[in-house]
């Protein structure tokens, strides 16, 4: 659970940044309504594939595909 919860929060803290530089005042507000912690419970659709590599995930790629609405 500890590695969900910091995974959890490097994304929220790159979407913070991200909204803070486009100004998007309205997801910003949004954002700090979401619980890092309540993530693991959060169905993500998509189709996932875990290997043993030792690939980094970009974190920046996946920030860019978010969307607070």
């Amino acid at each position: 659970m500890h590695s969900i919860n910091k995974a959890n929060f490097a994304i929220l803290s790159r979407l913070l940044e991200r909204l803070e530089t486009e100004g998007n005042d309205k997801g910003i507000e949004a954002l700090t309504r979401i619980s890092p912690v309540a993530w693991q419970h959060i169905l993500l659709n998509g189709h996932y594939t875990f290997q043993n590599s030792n690939e980094i995930i970009d974190l920046d790629a996946l920030v860019a595909g978010l969307k607070l609405r």
